[in-house]
């Protein structure tokens, strides 16, 4: 873009938004560390009186001509050389592959924002604007969004693989990202891992970091609230390597941590090691714990328990035939230099740790599964007997355990089976105060030993597979005592698919457990958070005893998504991260990220309060007359036409007391009902119901031409804006009525 008579001095950056530091490749020379970053870009009087800003605005860039008083809009002038083509279609500007939306132009005034009329105007290639009248004392902003009609490599997918949370509050989420635009990472390539971390309000990335040729699969926090990560290595060249004294060189995986100032994180001490990690936990001295899966080139130390790999033959239909991998536990000094010990844990067929965690004394508690008969369970362990069906010395499905190491790494404490006849994993474990264990995962066994007390004593989920490992009937939580015995178990789901993947406990011994569901029935308590399609993620909260669901809800999002981790923080707030498809009807309306990136999916960070009181917010908008959220065929979720009628579902939207419209003697509705507003654009909606879950209103045939921002207020109290994808209306009549009606095009979906 050039602006023919105009000036274009240096830009002034706007606020600051936090740090991004690179640790990419071996050589640190290369690295960079402590990069600022800012919200947005001002260019001063290109024109007299008019600023160019450049910014970000619902995940596209975005870029503002701001007026002073007096100043003119037709002084602006804005050229594309090397175009190939510039043209108008429909009131945008289009430019080769960038689409130019119609402008927004409006002035903030006493009574409110207040829209203006504009438009693109385009003279022999050169684009300009045609403003409407307006008060030309007050300034003027006139916002065009620049968006990509097309993919090039843009935004990929990102992971959310685990979560942490400091004494402040601040959030940190690590995962694995193959974006080029994350967060405040600009221009990197290629998958890598980051950690990235986000202030106490959730509303702002205050700095990132990444390693390249790396994902992350554990992390955890430091006494002094300094991250931890264990992961793979997938690309030597790319991963910044190992400190002087790693554990073994030239490794598949890796443990790092990073320190903090106010430049943001910084690459501490790095070792490697030859395993596929899957979490990391820390003691009291800084010694780090790591749990995985390992073969033949893991390394033992000497005087453990289990000083090699004890598989038989399995097969691996990418790799071929190869020694069956082992559960291993790794201690590493507090600086990473050596090891402690390390040990395999397992039997003749495959087992796995999926979980680990530490008590004061330096003991290891890990849990996973086991395809083996022969794991090594220790006398009169709460279940001694291998509940899995085999074949050969190759299992079809097998346990999940529970294991406690000493603090030498030499001998179990105590070793258990946890399952039944079908199959059954574990991903998660969490130590309370006095050294009890609470174990979460999946399972497909109805006979799945659940206590008397238990809050759901019977199975609900789906029926055993034919063929292969597949444990997500119900999920379970247990709790173990130090020396191993069972406390209580219990199922928790319903009659589709459950999962459960990550358990955190609170200090009066609270249980709280995320997972997903596929099942309409699975046990919400009161209150919930609405959800409009059935399954997705879930966090549930348990009593001491597991006797009582204290709470289990939802969270808001229309695609497919997944938690992966939880964490708590000393006020008993919940911290879910995980993987995320939902476009709309999932952020906070001051998110750090308010909108979906792209490619297959994003990362995403949680806060929940599972006890404080339902402020105002919507769940998902739905067709009135289908009750569906979008049609996949043509429209993204959460689509909306003018003139549609649509449902609004969310808490605390309206009166406790459902309020049914009538039409005026003219035949409209009114635009307040019951206290309740929706509007589209700042256009207030006809209301036709209000209540306090639900609201049914009709999209104004005014709204923006791709997006739309709709915002709810009820009795002072407001939820959004939150942007709608916009689809084009089309009239028709309607075969039963003979009336017009207006719908999506090209879609089923249509209001009568």
């Amino acid at each position: 873009m050039t602006f023919p008579g105009g000036r274009m001095h240096s830009p002034e950056p706007g606020s600051f938004t936090g740090h991004a530091s690179y640790f990419e490749g071996r050589d640190p020379s290369n690295w960079r560390t402590g990069v600022a970053q800012y919200e947005s870009l001002r260019y001063r009087a290109i024109y007299p009186g008019i600023d160019l800003v450049f910014h970000q605005g619902a995940g596209k860039l975005e870029y503002d001509f701001r007026l002073a008083a007096q100043a003119s809009a037709a002084a602006i002038r804005v050229r594309f050389p090397g175009a190939r083509r510039v043209a108008l279609e429909n009131g945008e500007l289009v430019v080769d592959h960038l689409r130019h939306h119609r402008p927004v132009a409006y002035q903030e005034t006493a009574a409110g924002r207040r829209q203006v009329v504009a438009r693109f105007r385009l003279t022999h290639g050169e684009a300009g604007f045609e403003v409407g009248e307006y008060d030309h004392a007050l300034p003027l902003v006139i916002d065009p969004v620049l968006t990509f009609a097309t993919y090039a490599g843009g935004s990929g997918s990102d992971t959310g693989n685990a979560i942490a949370v400091d004494g402040a509050g601040n959030t940190f989420l690590a995962g694995t990202t193959d974006s080029t635009d994350f967060a405040l990472l600009k221009n990197a390539s290629g998958t890598r891992a980051y950690v990235a971390r986000l202030d106490s309000t959730g509303s702002s990335f205050t700095s990132i970091a990444v390693l390249g040729g790396a994902t992350i699969d554990g992390m955890t926090l430091d006494s002094a609230g300094n991250p931890v990560v264990t992961g793979s290595i997938n690309n030597a060249a790319q991963f910044p390597g190992a400190s002087s004294g790693a554990y073994q060189a030239g490794a598949t995986a890796f443990v790092a941590r990073f320190t903090q100032d106010a430049t943001g994180l910084h690459l501490g001490a790095v070792s490697t090691f030859s395993a596929t990690p899957a979490a990391v936990a820390l003691d009291g001295t800084g010694a780090v714990y790591v749990t995985g899966s390992a073969g033949t080139s893991f390394q033992a130390t000497k005087g453990v328990l289990q000083a090699a790999n004890s598989g038989n033959t399995c097969f691996d239909p990418l790799a071929g035939n190869g020694p069956c991998p082992d559960a291993f536990a790794l201690k590493l000094s507090a600086d990473l230099k050596s090891a402690v010990y390390a040990t395999y844990l397992g039997g003749k067929s495959e087992d796995a740790g999926r979980s680990i965690a530490v008590n004061a004394a330096g003991e290891a508690y890990i849990t996973g599964d086991t395809a083996s008969a022969d794991f090594p369970v220790t006398p009169g362990a709460a279940q001694a007997t291998f509940g899995g069906r085999i074949a050969g010395d190759t299992a079809y499905y097998g346990d999940a355990f529970v294991a406690k190491l000493d603090a030498a790494g030499a001998h179990l404490v105590f070793a258990t089976y946890l399952g039944g006849a079908q199959p059954d994993i574990a991903y998660g474990i969490a130590l309370d105060g006095s050294g009890n264990a609470y174990v979460t995962g999946s399972t497909q066994s109805s006979d799945f030993p659940v206590s008397a007390s238990a809050v759901q004593r019977r199975y609900a989920g789906g029926t055993s597979p034919l063929v292969g490992a597949d444990p997500s009937g119900d999920a379970f939580v247990a709790k173990y005592s130090s020396s191993g015995a069972v406390q209580w178990a219990t199922f928790l789901g319903g009659r589709g698919r459950d999962i459960a993947e990550a358990i955190g406990v609170d200090s009066s011994g609270s249980v709280y457990v995320t997972g997903t569901t596929e099942s309409s029935d699975f046990p919400f308590t009161t209150g919930a958070i609405a959800g409009c399609r059935t399954g997705g993620p879930w966090v549930a909260a348990l009593d001491t005893n597991g006797a009582k669901l204290t709470a289990a809800t939802s969270i808001t999002g229309m695609g497919f998504d997944e938690p992966h981790a939880l964490a708590l923080d000393a006020k008993g707030a919940v911290y879910v991260a995980g993987d995320i498809t939902s476009e709309v009807f999932f952020s906070s309306p001051a998110a750090a990220q308010k909108s979906f990136a792209g490619g297959d999916f994003d990362a995403f960070a949680v806060k929940l309060d599972l006890l404080a009181a339902t402020k105002t917010y919507v769940a998902c908008v739905l067709n009135a007359a289908s009750f569906q959220a979008g049609n996949f065929a043509f429209f993204p979720m959460g689509t909306v036409a003018p003139g549609e009628i649509v449902s609004l579902f969310g808490g605390s939207l309206g009166p406790a007391a459902g309020v049914a419209a009538q039409p005026g003697s003219n035949g409209t509705y009114a635009t307040t009902l019951g206290g309740t507003q929706v509007f589209f654009d700042g256009i207030a909606a006809p209301m036709l119901y209000a209540g306090a879950n639900q609201i049914n209103a009709v999209v104004p045939y005014g709204i923006g031409s791709t997006v739309t921002k709709m915002t709810v207020q009820n009795s002072g109290a407001n939820a959004g804006p939150l942007p709608l994808p916009v689809a084009p209306t089309v009239r028709g009549s309607s075969p039963m009525t003979g009336r017009a009606f207006a719908g999506r095009r090209s879609s089923i979906r249509m209001a009568r």
